[in-house]
């Protein structure tokens, strides 16, 4: 009961400040709330730098679960997803709101890049004739990516990677969920943090 006592005088001058500034009590709110909606995700993007920097992957902790739907094919078998991508290390980059990834594997180099602000990035494959697609942003302190390769208008390949940190920022555990017309593979990696 002393809060509630102790909270109405605020209240009262606060809405007596809005009277003398010419401004009503909901106007000030949605002020306020207009600026917090535009401070939001440039903090949430703050955060997303978090995860930069040089991972070891730890191949104890990398499994694989696949699961198989009625193939079209005369024999109802189909061959599952390759399984999660092998690397030894992975280091991460930011720039604004994008992040630059390289992943090392027997001394070869690969990379991509997220933009967490939503929008959609697309590469062209012509020899294959496969339009890769994707998007990426940050939420609820997981880096989330959705893709999907397509030929001839049809998508042939689709997956959602999902990133997340340990408490102490120490580890990274990424779960990436793969789809075909014929199967579902989930995979999960953990890494820890070299630098």
């Amino acid at each position: 009961m002393a809060k509630a006592g102790k909270t109405a005088p605020r209240i009262a001058r606060v809405l007596h400040l809005n009277r003398r500034s010419g401004r009503t009590a909901p106007t000030l709110r949605v002020r306020l709330a207009l600026v917090a909606s535009l401070l939001y995700p440039a903090a949430s993007i703050q955060q997303a730098g978090t995860f930069t920097g040089k991972w070891r992957m730890d191949p104890s902790q990398t499994r694989q679960v696949v699961t198989l739907t009625p193939a079209s094919g005369p024999n109802g078998l189909s061959s599952p997803p390759p399984p999660p991508e092998n690397f030894d290390t992975e280091h991460i980059t930011r720039s604004g709101d994008t992040l630059e990834v390289s992943q090392t594997f027997d001394g070869r180099t690969t990379s991509f890049t997220m933009k967490l602000d939503g929008s959609e990035q697309t590469r062209v494959d012509g020899e294959l004739g496969i339009i890769m697609t994707h998007r990426s942003r940050f939420e609820n302190g997981k880096i989330i990516r959705e893709w999907k390769f397509e030929r001839d208008g049809k998508v042939i390949l689709e997956g959602q990677e999902v990133r997340i940190l340990s408490e102490d920022g120490m580890r990274q555990a990424v779960d990436t969920t793969i789809k075909t017309a014929r199967n579902e593979a989930k995979n999960h990696i953990e890494m820890t943090r070299v630098q």
